[in-house]
């Protein structure tokens, strides 16, 4: 078992730098996001990506999986994970017997319960981009008033998820495709 205190949004790429696998848990002693039930938060990594995530009640209820989890656990500031290693066992978050369906509500990018893995658009969303080029008032002058917002919210630390709701893009596939858009321009990189 190993220990991190960090933020998860630093926590994930350095894990999957290292290619870690097994499950990432934290407890929440007084609750979440308006639960006031004690609740673990569980990922489950192969080779340092995130393939499934939920918070489950201490009574094993499951309050939220998928992306909507992960969407809450970001940005909670830096917490106490533990990662239970499991360097070629078959990936297992426990309790495993409940199926679980999901709502139109955890937006436009979807988790696969076929596969049980986080969608690469959502694997996405969490890259970090960061500026290549030197914004001056006329490279400015080229983008988009989109463009230049994201553009200077870059800041090599935020990941798109993050940006997309300072930006307060309701659809995160909004704030990807602008992404994507000054990365092909050779403003940001990955």
């Amino acid at each position: 078992m190993r220990e991190y205190k960090l933020e998860l949004e630093y926590l994930l790429p350095l894990l999957a730098e290292m290619r870690q696998q097994g499950v990432l848990s934290t407890l929440f002693i007084h609750g979440i996001n308006g639960l006031t039930v004690p609740c673990m938060a569980q990922i489950g990594l192969r080779d340092g990506q995130a393939m499934r995530c939920r918070i489950v009640t201490e009574d094993g209820k499951i309050c939220a999986s998928g992306n909507k989890a992960l969407r809450l656990l970001y940005g909670l500031g830096p917490r106490n994970w533990h990662l239970d290693v499991q360097p070629s066992a078959p990936l297992r978050i426990s309790p495993p017997s409940e199926s679980v369906r999901y709502s139109s509500d955890t937006g436009p990018i979807k988790y696969s319960s076929n596969t049980g893995s986080i969608s690469l658009a959502t694997q996405f969303s969490l890259r970090i981009p960061r500026r290549s080029l030197y914004a001056s008032a006329d490279t400015l002058k080229s983008l988009s008033r989109s463009q230049k917002r994201i553009f200077l919210l870059v800041d090599g630390m935020r990941n798109i998820g993050k940006i997309a709701v300072l930006m307060s893009m309701r659809d995160e596939k909004e704030a990807e495709k602008v992404v994507m858009e000054l990365e092909a321009l050779g403003f940001i990189t990955f």
